[in-house]
């Protein structure tokens, strides 16, 4: 028989629905995920934490209205909290091993997140897949600043200390540079508008350019404990305090106080969530936006 002329077999009808139960079979094994965090415990996030504290915020309220309608969002050091359709969803940092982005049938992109004290999944979505990156970009940052104290290493402050004994055998100490001034201005002014994320973000950026800057440090500091930041407030303190030792007696003990409660879990509250609510105040006896210092 000659083989070459033996009729093919045709799989044709078997194909399409073949196609079809592979189709099936994905979207049952799972959601399409179209982005995943890069999340490495000793790897420093590229975005600042005033920076992931703002996008949290911010992603968090503008969530597609059309699938999740959040209000009463709250951002701590510790964990995000919002209410959805009347019921209130927490979560902490903590138990997040990692996030991704998936795809719905209807182009909108959701994050799942799955609290350990809740047996609901989060469904948050977004209409954009950047602003659902973002959101989930944000958290890890947020978990890296939270849990990670090694982000101040003793590397990084050695050579901050190294700077400022530059700076302190200096005759006359130089006025800040005028592009980190520019970050002092906008940082005064969002403090008096009681933006205390924002005044963080901006003496942050001005800190980046001139770190020997004592207005700068002690600010930050304050404005981070005031919004529960304990582990932040401590970082700036003691850049402060290496800069003008003078105030050691006055502001030690109060570090000693930042340090205790940024080992305590969820020690934050909710405290610092709400941006726009006067602060109580920290130590000292006086006035929170009394303390705020102007630097010349």
């Amino acid at each position: 028989m000659n083989k070459s002329k033996a009729p093919k077999a045709s799989y044709t009808p078997y194909f399409l629905p073949l196609v079809v139960l592979l189709i099936a079979t994905g979207c049952a094994m799972g959601p399409n995920y179209v982005y995943e965090s890069d999340f490495n415990v000793g790897k420093k996030p590229q975005i600042s934490f005033p920076e992931a504290y703002q996008e949290l915020n911010h992603e968090l309220q503008s969530t597609d209205n059309a699938k999740t309608v959040t209000s009463d969002t709250h951002v701590t050091n510790q964990g995000i909290s919002f209410v959805n359709n009347g019921i209130k969803y927490t979560g902490r940092y903590s138990e997040i091993a990692g996030l991704a982005v998936a795809a719905d049938v209807d182009n909108t992109y959701y994050v799942n997140w799955i609290p350990v004290n809740s047996v609901a999944i989060w469904h948050l979505y977004w209409s954009s897949q950047a602003d659902a990156q973002n959101f989930v970009d944000a958290v890890i940052a947020m978990k890296f600043y939270a849990s990670n104290q090694s982000f101040d290493d003793p590397a990084a402050f050695a050579e901050f200390q190294q700077r400022v004994r530059e700076w302190q055998a200096l005759p006359q100490k130089p006025p800040i540079p005028e592009e980190a001034r520019r970050f002092r201005v906008l940082g005064d002014d969002a403090v008096q508008n009681k933006e205390f994320e924002k005044a963080a973000n901006y003496y942050e950026q001005g800190l980046a350019i001139e770190p020997v800057w004592p207005a700068g440090q002690f600010n930050a500091a304050m404005i981070y404990k005031e919004l529960g930041f304990y582990t932040m407030a401590v970082m700036h303190m003691k850049r402060y305090l290496e800069l003008k030792p003078s105030d050691v007696k006055n502001y030690r003990d109060q570090m000693y106080i930042w340090e205790e409660k940024a080992g305590e879990d969820g020690s934050s509250s909710d405290g610092g969530s709400n941006s726009q609510a006067a602060p109580s105040g920290p130590g000292q006896g006086q006035p929170f936006m009394a303390q705020i210092r102007q630097s010349k």
